[in-house]
């Protein structure tokens, strides 16, 4: 019975020291996921500004895209058979050899 009264006071100082060991550790974790998560936010506030820059530019370029293709269709509609008026056949262009001297 005496040694049971001096082996559970040993036994609980030994896992109180252990467990004050792994608490360090712990914080140790702690400060290093806390740290990460700090990171972590900080790259994806850039990857939604980036996103938000990259909608931005398609939807200029959409934007541009539909104003082409309206010019586009306002020239096709001015010329009678479809096809641009100022666009020689190749036969009709001269070789370089015909060209005139400047």
């Amino acid at each position: 019975m005496r040694r049971l009264i001096y082996t559970v006071p040993a036994v609980v100082l030994l896992f109180s020291i252990l467990l004050m060991g792994c608490e360090s550790k712990i914080k140790e974790e702690y400060e290093n996921l806390k740290t990460e998560l700090e990171q972590v936010t900080k790259e994806k506030a850039d990857l939604e500004k980036r996103i938000e820059e990259l909608t931005d530019e398609v939807n200029t370029l959409k934007a541009e895209n539909e104003e082409l293709r309206n010019k586009l269709a306002t020239l096709e509609a001015q010329t009678p058979s479809g096809t641009p008026a100022a666009t020689p056949s190749p036969e009709e262009t001269p070789s370089p050899e015909e060209m005139p001297e400047e």
